[in-house]
Order: C-alpha cells, then sequence, then structure tokens
C-alpha cells in the first residue's frame, strides 16, 4: 500500500500527454565512426536504418493525420520500430560492434527521458536493493519519463521551459526514490545518477 502511494504521489505531482516528432532519430554518423564499419557492413547499415528511419516517419504521420493522436500508443509504436530495427543491424555486426550500437541507442534513441538500462542496473546493485524496492524505483522512473513526455504541448519549441520541466519531474522522482531508500543508499544514489542530466527536448542535446 506503501508503495502504491508514492507512485501516485509523484504522478499526481507531475503533469499529462504527447509525443516524438517522426523525423527525429539518432546521428548514425557518430556510431558509425564507432563501430569502424567495412564497406558492406556499412552499405546495410544505412539501407537498415534508412528503411526504419521511413517506416517511423510513415507511422507518425499516420497517427497525426488520424486526429486525436494517442501519443502513449504512437510511443510504444516507435520503440518497437527501434526494436526491430535493432534486431536487422544485429545481423549484420560481430558482437562487439553490436554492444557499441546497443549502448548508443540505448543514450540517443529520441524521447528516451528516463534511467537507461546500465543506470537502473547500477543502482539495483550497488544500493543493493530488494526485488520490492527496485520494482518501486522502475515505476517511479517509468512515471518520471511518462509525465514528461506527457506534458510535451506545454514545452514544445521551448527549449527553457522543457528543462524546467524535466527539472522539476526530476526532483519528483529523486524525492520519491528517496521515500524507500535509508540514508547511505540514497547518497550513493545520487552519485550515481549525478550526470543524468536535460538533454534537450526530444531527450537529445
Amino acid at each position: 500500500m506503501k508503495n502504491i502511494v508514492i507512485i501516485s504521489m509523484l504522478v499526481l505531482s507531475m503533469l499529462a500527454c504527447s509525443s516524438e516528432k517522426g523525423k527525429r532519430g539518432p546521428d548514425y554518423a557518430v556510431v558509425k565512426k564507432e563501430l569502424g564499419l567495412n564497406a558492406e557492413q556499412e552499405k546495410q547499415f544505412d539501407n537498415i536504418t534508412e528503411a526504419y528511419q521511413k517506416k517511423r516517419e510513415e507511422t507518425f504521420a499516420a497517427a497525426r493525420s488520424a486526429g486525436n493522436m494517442n501519443r502513449e500508443a504512437v510511443m510504444a509504436q516507435m520503440k518497437q520500430i527501434f526494436a526491430d530495427q535493432g534486431e536487422e543491424i544485429h545481423k549484420i555486426l560481430n558482437k562487439e560492434q553490436f554492444e557499441k550500437y546497443a549502448d548508443f541507442m540505448e543514450n540517443n534513441i529520441p524521447g528516451k527521458a528516463g534511467y537507461t538500462k546500465k543506470i537502473l542496473a547500477q543502482i539495483k546493485s550497488e544500493l543493493q536493493l530488494t526485488e520490492e524496492q527496485y520494482e518501486i524505483v522502475l515505476a517511479v522512473d517509468q512515471a518520471f519519463e511518462k509525465s514528461y513526455v506527457n506534458a510535451h504541448d506545454k514545452y514544445h519549441g521551448d527549449h527553457k521551459a522543457a528543462k524546467a520541466y524535466w527539472m522539476q519531474f526530476d526532483k519528483n522522482r529523486k524525492d520519491a526514490i528517496k521515500n524507500i531508500l535509508n540514508e547511505e543508499q540514497y547518497n550513493q544514489y545520487l552519485k550515481i545518477v549525478q550526470e543524468v542530466s536535460f538533454r534537450g527536448e526530444h531527450g537529445k542535446q
């Protein structure tokens, strides 16, 4: 019951509803340099990313033209398209290359406002969280991401406003997580997330 109250308080302290522009996406030129692709890999990589970029644009355009766009549904579709793209990319890269690609995507998918999987795993491990505590951390982080994305219409095109919303929601996230940690755990948590900062309106600098 305490967990439900904590999460409910967090959600109520935030706002509500939006998504991502279909034409935005990761800067693949950056990751291609890190991957050291050969000519054939680069050709396949470009074909795959271009095809899935087109699919994302078409999905977004269709949702927008339908009117009264369900932003959560669109975000779910976009995430699935990125996941499908990852499966195709996996086939053309070696293990080391794909790990670099996956890490890049984790940090650069537009609209990603919550903690990365790497940070969440670090929080769980270093704080030695119980499964119950970790589930709350995940729920709080998801509430943070949902609330920031849902407030999009209120800050769209205004970098300063977007940053203000992000910082307020981040404070709410930290306050909610603080409620389930002891002092030592909370201080360690703050050290882990100290580099996490506002990355632009769409989750990118």
